[in-house]
């Protein structure tokens, strides 16, 4: 399997590299720092999986295509292979660990694997933030009149 990471933030690459190899081990990933670099990585080469920073600064860079064109482009590329997903990002910082928030999952653990649930809880007490992962997908794809691929 082979993916493209398009991200101007290095931090954000790496991030996003080590998630992806952390759930798919045997994955080929290429990087792209510009809108630019990536569509032409996507025209050179066939991708199962990419991910784009929509909110890259510089927009679309040097290229002739407006922003929104460049992002209907992108779409329309996920949509033909039909596995797009546009997820939105939201990181906050913990400011105490909460074990009420984690309280189901503790409980499955613990019925199913308890020499793992002290192990999680330790981990969770030692929590830095928590990702919101929020599923835009129909919106994006509707504000570029793109009807999902069934």
């Amino acid at each position: 399997m082979k993916a493209l990471v398009v991200d101007d933030s290095l931090v954000a690459r790496a991030q996003i590299k080590k998630v992806l190899v952390a759930a798919l081990p045997d994955i080929v990933i290429d990087e792209a720092r510009s809108v630019d670099d990536g569509i032409d990585k996507i025209n050179q080469s066939d991708y199962e999986v990419f991910t784009v920073d929509f909110n890259m600064l510089g927009g679309a860079g040097d290229e002739d295509l407006s922003f929104d064109d460049t992002r209907a482009y992108l779409l329309k590329h996920s949509n033909e292979n039909n596995q797009i997903f546009v997820l939105r990002i939201q990181t906050s910082p913990l400011i105490r660990y909460n074990p009420r928030c984690f309280s189901l999952e503790l409980k499955y653990v613990s019925q199913y694997a308890p020499h793992k649930a002290d192990l999680l809880r330790q981990k969770l007490v030692k929590m830095k933030g928590v990702f919101h992962l929020f599923d835009i997908t129909s919106m994006f794809l509707s504000r570029f009149h793109i009807k999902k691929s069934d």
